[in-house]
């Protein structure tokens, strides 16, 4: 008779998974070989000690060596198409970091087209990119085949009113959890844009608009987005300039905050918004225990000891929301008992 398999032993080696090794050798072979064809200078990426696949991928500046003069030669949209054409045949990268790095909208077309094809990315940074509207449309495009992204950002990036027109796509995904636009040059107008556009996404938890001037306009936009439903989490304003001095205008808002409870951060930092409104905040905070960070600047005008309670009564907020929703992850209600 012919000796028994021993199952043990071949669960073991299917356990095992992929051989570290084996895997990265493969990538640095492929970067190699597309820089060689693209006619770029490869990088000394970082890898890990290969003893296990790398999760995380970044491309910056630093990367580049001085030649011998000293000069260190500016990143290209070559590099950029390298390092994804090597990535390709990989199958393990979850965070992919593009930072500072000129690549402009050529390198993040070719981003856009990786992202399309890939299964394993959940995050793409590009911030500082000279990303502009046609690399957002094809990075807005590659997302609607896309089901593993959940978070962008483009962050000082001057994309303006055409890169928010087309990342309005993105309302179309359903993975998009948080969207990052940061310093990006976007007007009052833009406002509207967002809140027509990638505001409408079902799945959106946290977007991020800091420094961008959209003014009391452009802000009450984003906040009657928030009002009109969704899933949003997290709503940033800082450094907006947004006012919100008259009565009507903090009546709208402290509704918002009021009815949309799914919302519980608010970053109002950077924007003059007076004792009076801030004061209402704070009675707001004290009975309406899902907002759990509100964030208002403290030299823009605020009393000291209301900005200290408004901290303070976020925090206990924020604590007891975080032992609410422990429970619910352990099982929600309390369950039957057993017979």
């Amino acid at each position: 008779m012919p000796p028994k398999k021993d199952d043990k032993k071949d669960k073991k080696v299917k356990d095992e998974g992929p051989d570290p090794k084996q895997e990265i050798s493969r990538f640095k072979k492929e970067y190699q070989r597309v820089s060689l064809e693209l006619q770029v200078d490869p990088l000394p990426l970082h890898v890990g000690d290969e003893s296990e696949v790398f999760r995380k991928m970044l491309l910056h500046p630093h990367l580049v060596k001085p030649n011998a003069e000293g000069v260190v030669a500016p990143l290209t949209p070559l590099h950029a198409k390298a390092l994804v054409g090597g990535l390709s045949i990989y199958a393990h990268l979850q965070t992919l970091c593009i930072w500072n790095a000129n690549v402009q909208d050529e390198g993040a077309v070719a981003v856009g087209a990786y992202i399309a094809q890939n299964r394993s990315v959940t995050s793409l940074e590009m911030p500082d990119c000279g990303v502009g509207a046609l690399g957002c449309k094809a990075i807005a495009d590659a997302m609607e085949r896309n089901m593993t992204l959940t978070r962008l950002c483009l962050d000082y990036n001057q994309i303006g009113s055409a890169g928010v027109e087309v990342l309005g796509g993105l309302r179309f995904n359903r993975c998009i959890r948080e969207l990052e636009l940061s310093h990006c040059g976007l007007t009052p107008e833009d406002g509207n844009r967002l809140a027509e556009g990638v505001m409408r996404s079902p799945t959106l938890k946290v977007i991020e608009l800091r420094g961008n001037a959209l003014q009391t306009e452009g802000a009450m936009a984003v906040l009657g987005a928030v009002k009109r439903g969704g899933a949003l989490f997290h709503c940033g304003l800082a450094d907006t300039g947004f006012g919100c001095r008259e009565p009507e205008a903090q009546a709208f808002v402290l509704d918002v905050m009021t009815t949309v409870t799914t919302c519980c951060e608010y970053d109002f930092l950077g924007n003059t918004l007076g004792d009076g409104f801030c004061y209402e905040m704070l009675k707001l905070t004290r009975t309406h225990g899902h907002l759990i960070d509100i964030r208002v600047c403290a030299t823009c005008g605020i009393d000291p000891l209301l900005f200290k309670q408004l901290l303070d009564v976020c925090a206990a907020n924020k604590k007891e929301w975080i032992k609410a929703n422990k429970k619910k992850g352990k099982g929600g209600k309390k369950g039957k008992k057993k017979k």
